[in-house]
């Protein structure tokens, strides 16, 4: 028998604030403003619900398709590489960083430009990642970017953080991946 078990046997369960909220047996009670099937259920919880103040993550991981493509949801299209949806009405994204971990394979993609930017909407939000610091290397990298630190940058509310880049070259054998790890915070307009 585990320590916590032998306590919760002894003492008949976890209290907070007066009130039984796991059983004896380790059961969790539900009681008046607990958190329940509805509040746990598919999207319940949102982005747009979570404090403004809790730095959010999320990791992306774009394929060889995605890296050399223009189409929706490719780095090449004017949307770029969705990394974080748009949050809703009234709200805001506000990038903080993001760590690029390109993982090369086969062949380096080709062409393209030094100017890969994590963008707010259509607002660049991070300096550029120069080709050969990331996805036209000839081995794995890593590059971190963060915010950039200019006195005004105009946001879009309800706009999506992306990654956006002139579109690679695919010489025909390379399948690398980058897999994108952004911090964020969703604000209220």
């Amino acid at each position: 028998m585990s320590k916590t078990q032998s306590y919760m046997d002894a003492v008949g369960g976890f209290r907070v604030n007066g009130t039984e909220v796991i059983d004896s047996s380790g059961n969790l009670i539900a009681a008046a403003g607990s958190v329940g099937t509805a509040e746990l259920a598919d999207d319940a919880v949102t982005s747009a619900k979570v404090d403004p103040t809790v730095i959010q993550h999320a990791t992306v991981t774009l394929t060889a398709d995605e890296i050399v493509g223009t189409d929706a949801g490719c780095i090449g299209h004017s949307a770029g590489a969705v990394l974080v949806a748009a949050p809703g009405a009234g709200y805001i994204l506000e990038f903080i960083s993001a760590v690029l971990s390109y993982n090369f394979d086969t062949a380096a993609y080709t062409g393209g430009g030094d100017d890969n930017v994590i963008r707010q909407g259509t607002t660049a939000v991070s300096a550029a990642i120069a080709g050969a610091d990331l996805l036209e290397d000839t081995a794995d990298d890593i590059a971190y970017v963060n915010a950039l630190s200019a006195a005004d940058i105009k946001l879009t509310a309800n706009s999506t953080l992306n990654l956006k880049g002139t579109a690679l070259t695919q010489p025909g054998t390379a399948a690398g991946t980058l897999k994108v790890h952004i911090a964020y915070r969703v604000l209220p307009a």
